[in-house]
């Protein structure tokens, strides 16, 4: 993937309000143009209110006046997690030993929570998104 088409992403992700133009030259050169390095730095930023959406573009958050972006994709998934909350990390753990296939009487075996939270939690796992 080319500088070209990783702003052409980026103007699909965040849109086109020049103030991020600073910050997608960060995105790039920091994620070296990998496409989903750039997207889940995207991710990253918007779950952690670096940026903002409005409507339908993104605004840098007024609080921050540095934007961090971990190093590695690796670093952006582990901080992803760190913001889990302790049951929701505790079942991704548990899945992680199990494998890729586990069934739901299984991880409600291992996990050791109510159904309820235990299917709220496997929800917020599998999609990927943490509650802010």
């Amino acid at each position: 993937m080319g500088s070209a088409s990783a702003e052409d992403l980026l103007a699909t992700l965040l849109g086109t309000d020049k103030t991020l133009d600073p910050l997608k030259r960060v995105l790039i050169q920091r994620t070296q143009d990998n496409p989903l390095f750039l997207e889940e730095s995207v991710r990253s930023l918007v779950e952690t209110k670096a940026i903002i959406r409005e409507r339908s573009a993104f605004r840098l958050g007024q609080e921050n006046k540095t934007v961090q972006i971990p190093p590695t994709v690796q670093g952006i998934l582990a901080a992803r997690i760190d913001r889990l909350t302790s049951n929701v990390k505790r079942l991704l753990q548990a899945a992680a030993v199990i494998g890729r296939d586990i069934p739901f009487a299984l991880l409600q075996a291992i996990a050791e929570l109510p159904e309820a939270e235990l299917r709220h939690g496997s929800d917020t796992a599998a999609s990927g998104r943490v509650p802010l």
